[in-house]
């Protein structure tokens, strides 16, 4: 499945986009593109029309920000799938990054029998609802110094669902779609000649880069973190600080109480699953959000290192990254973590300037005020790095770290480092 940019005449709105956003420029808002999908039947990838309806101005997005491999976290739209003469085929209903709900032509009958298990083990049934959309046709004719632009409006009815099937169909078998007489060479918004009976490939749900749990995401102190993370996209960032690897966000990030020693964990799901990444409720609330924060960025830290090392399809940079993973498995195999001791090594510094730029999001000035006796010229970023040490104690760097000695009144490596830590605890333990 791969798309590419519509550049077109004509931009499809429907209602909820108008709802949602009744002054946005079309053109600079939504996005079309043509997407090419493998359709079993004939052994061939057939086109269809990707729309991407944002809901609102934060999901507002450019052609190389989103895509149907990659709807970005905190996303909120609709994205309707078009067949190439213009009929509609199926269209998916994010909220907040979070898939909510399918599209479907009039007509459409779900497996009630069938069931969804969420994160939380709750089973959910399918259910359905007719809804009334007005697709309004925008066409732009530029001639001479002008342009002109008309308008036609058609109404549809869909059937929305959530639940069920919305899982167990879509992330299985594809989309299921009744056959229907098609136009091959075009047409649409009305009857065509010379159709021809045509079975449509089947259509996977969008591929969510991040998606909340429920339990994270009701937590207003890590969803306001979050918040913060994706604001610069973060996450994006991280993955793409990794020699040569391509940006490939595949998350679930969750909430649950496990062992007090560790702020976090992150899990290998397997090959084509994203990977899990859990922040410890026992250590939430007795934390400052920077460090809450910084946990966050080690584990995520740690997914990165899965993906670009136990992908079955590497790229070239993925290949750069596990020759060099290579070395710390033959160096390290037997004593520390090997993903610590790579941190150790070669992140700190990264993980430190992530730090700073997320903290003026936090407390900075507040905290930088309260610290000015002990450092007068703002907070530097060898404080960040301190900080970046935390859970590589471990490490091969880590030992010779605390090796290093200096002659009073200077202080030692670890000292700042202790030093640092400790003063990260008064840090402010809300976000807002």
């Amino acid at each position: 499945m791969y798309e590419i940019n519509l550049s077109n005449k004509e931009i499809v709105l429907n209602s909820q986009f108008t709802d949602n956003l009744p002054d946005a420029d079309p053109s600079k808002t939504v996005i079309q593109n043509i997407l090419f999908v493998e359709n079993k039947q004939n052994g061939r990838f057939d086109p269809v029309i990707a729309r991407y309806y944002p809901a609102d101005e934060y999901s507002v997005s450019k052609f190389e920000e989103i895509s149907y491999n990659k709807i970005g976290a905190g996303w909120s739209g609709t994205v309707d799938i078009w067949t190439y003469d213009e009929r509609y085929f199926v269209g998916f209903i994010i909220e907040d990054g979070q898939l909510i709900a399918t599209k479907h032509p009039e007509g459409y009958q779900p497996d009630a029998r069938k069931r969804k298990s969420t994160l939380q083990g709750e089973n959910l049934d399918s259910t359905c609802r007719h809804v009334v959309s007005i697709y309004t046709v925008v066409t732009i004719v530029t001639a001479g110094n002008g342009s002109e632009i008309s308008y036609h409006d058609e109404t549809e009815v869909h059937m929305v669902c959530s639940g069920g099937t919305l899982y167990n169909d879509l992330d299985t078998n594809g989309t299921p779609i009744p056959r229907y007489n098609y136009d091959p060479y075009g047409g649409g918004w009305g009857g065509v000649s010379g159709e021809i009976n045509y079975t449509p490939p089947s259509i996977p749900a969008p591929k969510i880069e991040i998606i909340l749990s429920h339990q994270f995401k009701t937590n207003p102190y890590l969803r306001c973190l979050f918040d913060k993370l994706r604001e610069n996209s973060y996450f994006e960032s991280i993955a793409s600080k990794f020699e040569g690897v391509s940006p490939d966000v595949h998350l679930i990030l969750d909430l649950a109480s496990f062992d007090p020693q560790f702020n976090g964990k992150a899990q290998w799901q397997g090959y084509g699953n994203p990977i899990i990444i859990t922040m410890n409720s026992a250590n939430l609330n007795n934390r400052s959000a920077l460090e809450v924060a910084r946990t966050m960025i080690h584990e995520m830290f740690h997914a990165e290192f899965y993906r670009a090392v136990k992908t079955n399809m590497p790229s070239s940079g993925d290949i750069l990254f596990r020759d060099t993973f290579d070395q710390y498995v033959k160096t390290y195999m037997g004593t520390a973590d090997q993903h610590h001791n790579l941190m150790a090594d070669r992140y700190l510094d990264v993980m430190a300037d992530i730090l700073v730029d997320i903290h003026k999001k936090l407390d900075y000035e507040a905290f930088a005020d309260a610290m000015k006796n002990v450092y007068p010229n703002g907070i530097p970023k060898s404080f960040y790095k301190s900080l970046a040490w935390e859970g590589l104690k471990d490490t091969m760097a880590y030992q010779l770290m605390e090796k290093i000695t200096v002659q009073p009144p200077l202080k030692s490596p670890l000292q700042k480092m202790k030093e640092a830590q400790e003063f990260a605890r008064y840090g402010l333990k809300t976000c807002n």
